[in-house]
């Protein structure tokens, strides 16, 4: 069937008066009413903001009782509950805490411009994380639990970053992680019929670099200085001043830069 604007030209009827035919037609109708758009944009905003209150003091309220004893971390013990059933390796007050951590990174911090660092870092604060006033945390790192994440002086989490913080992770003085590297302080118990959760902490050590897309795994600790290459996946501690590389990781050869606060290779204070 012919649409408007053809049976206007099969009638004669030029195309300027068909269009303003449409717009008299609906100009009454809220769609076009431009009192209901700002009413809309208005009922949005305060949508956006009541959530963003609400996950913040959630979180503020929540995050002292999840830092406290990580090992039991409001985990749920397979041994008493079927979690192939239940679909929760969490309690009800741990997923609450990780719903409004998420909604309020999602809608305040993960679109943020590189140099909003001080707003990042004020918002890993109110969800318990311990940041360096000098600490980089890009907005599109991922980290799973503020209340588990110490970030020391000029430490870097880069764009696109992992931090799956089921236990502490520690990044000291000048660590750096790359886009993309995955933190993982989390596993499964492969012997448990209920497939246990577990967590074990993670130190990046003084002046330690995890390249892009290199994986770490949960009680691995980077010694001073050490590298673990692009891609490279490590299960245990590495040793100080070392780069390494592949999969697991092995080394490849001594990392012969220092610093000048450095003594024969050992961090001091400044």
């Amino acid at each position: 069937m012919p649409n408007d604007d053809e049976r206007a030209i099969l009638a004669g009827i030029p195309l300027e008066t068909s269009a303003t035919r449409f717009f008299q037609r609906y100009n009454g109708n809220s769609i076009f009413n431009l009192e209901y758009q700002r009413n809309s944009h208005l009922r949005l905003q305060s949508s956006i903001g009541l959530a963003c209150t609400w996950s913040i003091t959630a979180g503020y309220c929540l995050s002292a009782d999840v830092h406290e004893n990580y090992r039991d971390n409001h985990r749920v013990d397979t041994r008493t509950v079927d979690t192939w059933t239940s679909g929760y390796s969490f309690t009800f007050r741990r997923r609450m805490y990780r719903f409004a951590w998420v909604l309020c990174w999602a809608l305040l911090a993960s679109w943020t411009p590189p140099q909003a660092r001080r707003w990042r870092r004020f918002l890993l604060r109110l969800f318990g994380a311990k940041i360096a006033p000098n600490a980089n945390i890009y907005s599109s790192a991922r980290i799973w639990s503020p209340a588990n994440l110490i970030v020391d002086d000029y430490a870097c989490i880069g764009p696109r970053v992992t931090i799956y913080s089921m236990a502490p992770i520690t990044f000291e003085r000048y660590a750096l992680a790359s886009q993309g590297a995955h933190i993982c302080a989390g596993t499964h118990d492969i012997e448990s019929q209920g497939f246990q959760l577990n967590a074990y902490p993670i130190v990046i050590k003084y002046r330690a670099w995890v390249a892009a897309e290199a994986f770490v795994g949960p009680g691995v600790t980077l010694g001073e200085g050490a590298v673990l290459g692009a891609r490279a996946c490590a299960f245990s501690d590495l040793e100080p001043w070392t780069v390494y590389v592949g999969n697991p990781a092995r080394p490849l050869r001594p990392r012969r830069v220092r610093f000048p606060n450095d003594s024969l290779g050992t961090a001091t204070p400044d």
